[in-house]
């Protein structure tokens, strides 16, 4: 007989009818619109085979475990009731620069302070847009890892090969004929290991013209480039002169105190002198927006229970 407490992770863990409808909905939802090309890329991109795919769309859920239901919610399903603001000029800014990117084959780099907003209209364009691909990077990933990363988002299997039959699989699939492929790597600025920034710069290389690449990052990846080209580092000169553009945030306050308005307001508060509460003279980024205004959300259920 199980115990409370093991009942209570069953509960915890168990996926309702509702959530399991909303992921099946997801999925068939990119599968229209082309982000997966077809149900085998989209297996390949959830990284699950075929059978369980098969399975999920015709319902026989009782054959999917809660595991993986977790993973395909973690991966299709928002992580929050935080309402996305679209209507913003950082978000249409960075938007564009990927649309650009992807369209022509370019690359650009995207260079702005923390809170700008970068990471989230890159993955509202990956998650939304076909053949495009996101990983973000992180200082602990080597040479190797980032490409496996890399190979990983794109539904690629890396098991049983060499990081460099791994690359060439990469260059293959970014570079097929008649497909524009965009490969988003966001905070480059991290990426400290030896290699890390030179396989970009060989990435983009290999990619030019046939791809479109972005790397975004905070202030520092611009100058960790332009210092790399200042120390004759090998790779750092070939990325820099392969940029087309760089594309910085809004800088006008006022277009930031609009902008922060419209997301606070989307987002459930209303009230002027709330609004007013939240924007404080030293506020300039929109992740402490968010902070202030979840909080803010907080305190306002709460007291309306009382």
């Amino acid at each position: 007989m199980p115990t409370a407490t093991n009942l209570c992770k069953i509960m915890q863990n168990s996926f309702s009818e509702e959530q399991k409808v909303r992921i099946c909905g997801k999925i068939e939802e990119k599968i229209a619109k082309g982000i997966y090309s077809s149900a085998n890329e989209a297996a390949k991109m959830l990284n699950i085979s075929a059978a369980t795919l098969s399975n999920i769309r015709n319902k026989k859920w009782d054959t999917v475990g809660d595991d993986m239901w977790h993973a395909l919610a973690a991966q299709l399903l928002p992580a929050s009731d935080w309402s996305i603001c679209k209507d913003i000029s950082n978000f249409k800014r960075f938007t564009a620069s990927c649309k650009d990117a992807h369209t022509n084959k370019l690359f650009n780099a995207i260079c702005a302070h923390t809170g700008a907003g970068k990471s989230t209209a890159l993955t509202e364009y990956a998650n939304s847009s076909p053949n495009t691909y996101y990983v973000r990077c992180d200082g602990m990933f080597t040479r190797t890892l980032l490409i496996q990363k890399i190979a990983s988002a794109m539904g690629l299997q890396p098991a049983n090969l060499s990081v460099s039959e791994l690359n060439d699989q990469i260059v293959q699939k970014l570079t097929e004929p008649n497909r524009s492929h965009l490969l988003i790597l966001d905070s480059v600025h991290k990426l400290d290991s030896k290699g890390t920034i030179e396989y970009i710069g060989g990435l983009a290389e290999a990619i030019e013209h046939k791809a479109g690449l972005i790397i975004a990052g905070t202030e520092q990846l611009e100058q960790k480039i332009t210092t790399g080209v200042l120390r004759h580092r090998p790779g750092y000169a070939e990325l820099k002169r392969r940029v087309y553009d760089w594309t910085p945030p809004n800088s006008d306050r006022t277009t930031f105190l609009n902008d922060a308005t419209k997301i606070i307001n989307q987002n459930g508060i209303n009230e002027p002198k709330q609004v007013k509460e939240i924007l404080t003279t030293e506020v300039f980024n929109f992740g402490e927006i968010r902070t202030k205004t979840s909080k803010k959300r907080r305190i306002n259920a709460l007291s309306s229970t009382k």
